[in-house]
């Protein structure tokens, strides 16, 4: 299967914030207890918001209807609305 270029804001933004996340797990050893904890916190609620801007995908298997994933997509689109009006 040939790799398709995708391009789309919120990837950028995702990958941004999930490298930035990782690097601080990566230097827990260089920070204390409580920036730690504060750097987590502001980058999770970052990371969880920026994943439900993505893009919707397909599996490259999928051999019809979904109901679970249908459910799922629903349930994004909500968070993302309930994540926009806060």
């Amino acid at each position: 299967m040939r790799a398709r270029n995708v391009s789309h804001p919120a990837l950028t933004e995702f990958a941004t914030i999930a490298t930035a996340f990782c690097e601080t797990v990566e230097n827990v050893a260089s920070c204390t207890p409580e920036m730690l904890l504060d750097q987590i916190h502001q980058l999770l609620p970052r990371a969880y918001s920026a994943a439900l801007q993505l893009p919707e995908t397909s599996v490259p298997f999928n051999d019809g209807a979904d109901p679970v994933n249908a459910s799922l997509s629903q349930t994004r689109r909500r968070r993302s609305m309930q994540l926009q009006r806060v």
